[in-house]
């Protein structure tokens, strides 16, 4: 979970063609370390910085929160990356939670398949933690996780920390 004080690296999510522009809302606002990417700009800063961005940009359309990154070739090592996060830190046995996926990687055909995995690893690790495990919402989840697969690099899992799409 992203504390008040620590700067950690950070991405916002936007449509193609728009990096630029987002990149430069983000230095406007003092974003530090800004890099633009396909579909996104990283860029580091700590839980102000958060709310700041979630509340003063217009062409993002997600902050996120990355929790997890690394590279995966298997179910297990899916599952691992994901029970490896202090879930009872971010989540309780009272809360909802969905798992958005995006991207594509050939370990993981389909990308509902890969939700699943890390779906599994949260309430198997909760159960463990808590004795009790959180429910699933994809219309209205307490929690949002973003899950980026990309072919040949590592993936990352994300608390989205806007909710809703910004644009809404």
């Amino acid at each position: 979970m992203i504390e008040l004080a620590r700067t950690q690296p950070l991405t916002a999510t936007c449509a193609r063609g728009l990096e630029r522009v987002l990149t430069e809302e983000l230095r406007e606002i003092g974003a530090e370390a800004v890099a633009p990417d396909r579909g996104s700009v990283s860029f580091a800063g700590d839980l102000r910085t958060v709310y700041d961005v979630n509340v003063r940009l217009r062409t993002a359309m997600r902050v996120l929160v990355p929790l997890a990154r690394g590279s995966v070739t298997s179910r297990k090592e899916l599952y691992d990356l994901a029970a490896s996060v202090a879930w009872e830190e971010v989540l309780t046995a009272d809360q909802t939670f969905a798992v958005e996926v995006v991207g594509k990687h050939r370990s993981f055909r389909k990308t509902t398949f890969a939700g699943q995995v890390v779906k599994d690893a949260i309430v198997d690790r909760l159960r463990e933690k808590l004795g009790r495990r959180p429910s699933v919402d994809r219309e209205n989840p307490d929690l949002r996780l973003h899950l980026r697969l990309v072919d040949n690099s590592p993936l990352t899992l994300s608390l989205d920390s806007s909710g809703e799409p910004l644009s809404h």
